[in-house]
């Protein structure tokens, strides 16, 4: 549990949001609410911290020298990758970091895309995707002469209709 946590296990936003310094200021005299995360997130303090740390302590590339920063660097990267694993309960070796939800998103739908996908395959997107995870998909199935499908969204309400997935299912996507 983490300091974020109450006592009863749940998450406190009011703890939550004490951690990001962004939230401490008022543009345009008002309390911020910042609804663009996908775009940038904002970070809290101890990742602001880490960042700084980093910068003025062992600022090289991770993998890519033999001098002590580059050492530095590799170990603290290593470092968090083996932490994140143990978090996801996967082999440290399998995980891969990338810069961004968008890097990731490209990588898999080019890499696995081209290796899996033939004209006729299906790939399974909601209505209410970002273009991060979107564009890709089109980009890929357009190259493949693989279908791009979609599960509807309800026009009053937003929702996802996974009522007919059922029915999308029966195209048997590969994704």
């Amino acid at each position: 549990m983490s300091a974020w946590h109450n006592a009863d296990g749940t998450l406190d936003p009011v703890k939550v949001r004490a951690e990001y310094p962004i939230f401490k200021t008022q543009p345009g005299g008002r309390p911020l609410h910042y609804l663009d995360s996908a775009a940038t997130a904002q970070r809290p303090q101890r990742v602001v911290d880490a960042v700084s740390k980093f910068l003025f302590t062992a600022n090289a590339n991770p993998h890519r020298g033999a001098y002590t920063l580059a050492q530095m660097a590799t170990d603290g990267y290593e470092a968090a990758r083996a932490r994140i694993a143990t978090y996801l309960n996967v082999p440290a070796s399998e995980l891969v970091m990338l810069g961004s939800a968008t890097e990731a998103l490209n990588l898999v739908a080019r890499s696995w895309g081209k290796a899996n996908l033939r004209r006729g395959d299906v790939v399974l997107v909601t209505e209410a995707e970002h273009h991060a995870n979107l564009i890709p998909w089109q980009q890929i199935t357009r190259e493949m002469d693989a279908d791009l499908e979609f599960i509807p969204v309800d026009d009053v309400t937003g929702e996802i209709l996974w009522d007919r997935l059922d029915t999308l299912m029966k195209l048997k996507p590969k994704m």
